[in-house]
């Protein structure tokens, strides 16, 4: 019996040993997983930020794009207006064109034209 308990104890005192070993790995573990979790943490702080920086960043090209999409509309409108007028302006010098000819080709403006031309010659005398 004194055998026995003599080779109880030495197990007790192995698993005691046992016990404590198993207990400071899993100490070292625990404080491995913190450093990691606190490396982990502040990559993700990180990453948030980025994400929030590049979040403000497509927001404003938003916003340009917006500015420039208004600016294009107005510059479509005023392009529009600007060809009107051209139209307007064509126009009225085909029908000016077609009134001077109409003068220049009268048989009154060839029948005055030696007095025009003797108006510009008294003209350009000293």
């Amino acid at each position: 019996m004194n055998v026995e308990l003599s080779g109880a104890k030495t197990d007790v005192l192995k698993l005691k040993a046992r016990t404590n070993l198993l207990f400071a790995l899993l100490s070292h573990a625990r404080q491995e997983l913190e450093r990691h979790k606190s490396v982990f943490q502040e990559r993700i702080a990180q990453l948030d930020n980025d994400v929030k920086n590049r979040n403000k960043r497509i927001s404003e090209l938003d916003n340009d794009i917006q500015l420039r999409d208004r600016r294009i509309n107005e510059l479509e409108n005023d392009l529009k207006c600007l060809s009107t007028q051209l139209q307007d302006l064509k126009l009225a010098e085909a029908n000016f064109q077609m009134t001077l000819a109409g003068i220049t080709q009268s048989t009154s403006w060839r029948i005055t034209a030696p007095l025009r031309a003797i108006g510009r010659a008294v003209k350009r005398a000293p």
